[in-house]
């Protein structure tokens, strides 16, 4: 006989009041308001612990497992493709992505051009042929990212593979039609946004299983958007698609069924996993709202370029493993991991071998693929997925109200908004609010330019007046300007020395010497401590010497130090690591020219004193 047992006689249930007051005791004066609350970049307040299911808990599974394809971009040049594309499909890929070149992505070259290795041409059916030969079309997705030309594309797809004898109806994938992005990143359109609509229209043909949109929101991520702005322009861009091919006398359920969303993975997990999760849930809202019933989302997601780094760069093999794992809990249906020596503008056998592995660890030794919506249930997941579609469905309304994105993009408001976003990330970065290991934090002093003389590899443009101009968004990499500023000094016949006066006992002087080393290494600058003046003589003329003590020893003896160092040596530039509190202008008056501590801009800070103490070029 079975007895039902109340816990409540023998527990006590503490209140969100009680823990919160534990917490409080525990932190010894912290604020618990600023040690454990997170604001993100969304603005969305992340609290430590959630204690209940959000009032409507969302649905976003509907699967019994969660499988996806790996779908590699191969980023190789026609000639070599087909041998890599072959190999890759051996050990493990079982999908191409397919990254087109500006022509045969854009098709006008009186517009924006940029310049990246490793992109394919495609010209005509015969193209296709020297890219697929060999490979099994049957069996292999391919997705392209045809943003302007998918009609193009499609015509000469259907014509290489009637050669091959193949029929469409059993090839899958995607064209990845996207005008509205392509206007982004290109700075305008080919042609009339209705003339292209129109072409696409064309193309709907639901007789095969290959895919006509894919809106393709990685780009704005690598231009600096957040999570809420690649909802909203998900919702908005799809919403344009429908209405503008509605007219074009295709129904709702055809657009949504050939639709698909390709989204980048920051490293933020928690926010990611509930960012592909909102995307379900909106993608439901819009489904009701078109009422395009059991219309699945396809969701193809790629590992952040925007959070690469090109020094120490295998760190970005553990940056793609979280991501990757984030795309897999969210449930996507394709992961492109992006090799770690990407940056340099060459991949090899290696970092495509080991990007791969990666989505095959997690598949075939951690079976993520056999779970589906991992984060289900999950208090913190299930409020913030709610939150952040709440927050994007929030914004797509405003969208809509200024006339729609179609009208926000030919304003540049659209822009404005990633562009201050980006620049927040920025600024955040740059006081290492947010960090990348090996470049702003816990740099390796000693590392050399990974790939030689290799340089760091950006998207560049050459701009070209279009018929159809919108203002344009560039993406770019958080710690490409520091690295830029990190080979300046690593290339210099004398590199900037930076001594470290420790003055006082161990415990006096060792956090603020070891954030003072940390601080200057990462502009790559030799780094060197002295304990006493006579060790600053034996330094020579060195410009720059950092003071590194206590906040009651620099009361006592900062300005006697500063008094000495100086009439030794009066072009020397002392920097105070520290708060100066209220004894900042005494300081100042005793020849201390700078302080640096965790509220400064250490990249500003680093390129004034290169520039201004040490004459640096940059």
């Amino acid at each position: 006989m079975h007895t039902k047992i109340d816990i409540s006689e023998f527990f006590d249930f503490p209140s969100e009041q009680d823990w919160h007051d534990a917490a409080e005791k525990l932190l010894k004066g912290r604020s618990f308001e600023k040690t454990l609350l997170t604001m993100t970049d969304e603005g969305i307040l992340v609290n430590p612990i959630y204690h209940s299911l959000p009032e409507k808990v969302s649905s976003t599974a509907g699967i019994s497992a969660n499988d996806w394809h790996i779908a590699q971009t191969l980023f190789a040049e026609n000639d070599s493709l087909n041998l890599i594309a072959e190999h890759a499909l051996k050990n493990g890929q079982d999908a191409l992505s397919i990254n087109l070149d500006f022509v045969s992505q854009y098709s006008n070259t009186a517009a924006v051009v940029p310049v990246r290795n490793g992109n394919v041409h495609i010209t005509g059916p015969n193209s296709l042929k020297s890219i697929f030969s060999g490979i099994d079309l049957e069996k292999v997705p391919v997705f392209f990212d045809a943003y302007c030309t998918a009609d193009k594309i499609y015509a000469w797809l259907k014509g290489y593979l009637q050669e091959r004898n193949i029929d469409l109806s059993f090839v899958k994938g995607g064209l990845g039609s996207d005008p509205l992005t392509a206007a982004i990143k290109y700075g305008g359109f080919p042609d009339s946004i209705n003339s292209m609509i129109k072409s696409v229209s064309n193309i709907f043909d639901t007789k095969n299983n290959f895919d006509v949109i894919t809106i393709a929101t990685d780009y704005i991520h690598n231009c600096g958007s957040n999570k809420i702005q690649d909802l909203a322009y998900i919702v908005s861009a799809i919403v344009y698609y429908l209405n503008s091919l509605q007219e074009n006398g295709l129904t709702p359920q055809q657009v949504l069924s050939k639709t698909r969303i390709k989204i980048a993975v920051g490293s933020d997990q928690l926010m990611e996993i509930a960012s592909i999760r909102a995307l379900k849930i909106l993608w439901q809202n819009l489904c009701n709202a078109f009422e395009a019933v059991n219309t699945p989302v396809k969701i193809d997601a790629v590992t952040s370029w925007r959070s690469m780094s090109y020094f120490d760069p295998w760190s970005n093999l553990l940056r793609a493993t979280g991501q990757a794992f984030s795309a897999a809990c969210g449930g996507v249906d394709s992961i492109d991991v992006l090799p770690f020596d990407i940056v340099s503008g060459k991949c090899t056998d290696f970092s495509r071998r080991i990007a791969r592995n990666i989505q095959l660890i997690l598949k075939k030794e951690s079976h993520l693929s056999t779970v589906s919506d991992p984060a289900a249930g999950s208090y913190s997941f299930e409020n913030l997925s709610n939150e952040l579609a709440s927050k994007a469905w929030d914004l797509f309304q405003e969208i809509e109200k200024s006339g729609g994105i179609l009208e926000q993009i030919q304003s540049g408001s659209f822009q404005k908004r990633i562009k201050a976003n980006a620049s927040k990330q920025n600024t955040d970065w740059n006081h290492r609010k947010n960090i990348t290991i090996g470049t702003n934090v816990y740099v390796n002093n000693s590392e050399k330019r990974p790939f030689g003389k290799t340089e760091i590899i950006s998207v560049n443009f050459l701009t070209h007046p279009s018929q159809y101009p919108v203002p344009s968004l560039k993406e770019k990499r958080l710690s490409e300007h520091f690295e830029k500023l990190r080979i300046t000094v690593e290339l210099l016949a004398d590199k900037p020395v930076v001594y470290l006066y420790q003055l006082g006992e161990v415990r006096d002087y060792k956090a603020r010497s070891d954030f003072s080393a940390g601080f200057f290494a990462t502009a790559g600058v030799e780094i060197k401590t002295v304990n006493t003046i006579n060790d600053i003589t034996s330094a020579g003329t060195n410009p720059v010497i950092i003071l590194c003590s206590s906040d009651a020893l620099y009361e006592s003896s900062a300005i006697i130090l500063t008094h000495h160092i100086k009439s030794e040596f009066p072009g020397v530039y002392i920097i105070l690591a520290g708060t100066p509190g209220n004894m900042s202008k005494e300081y100042s008056k005793a020849g201390i020219n700078d302080f640096i501590n965790r509220d400064t801009n250490l990249y500003e800070k680093l390129k004034f004193i290169l520039t201004e103490v040490y004459k640096v070029a940059i």
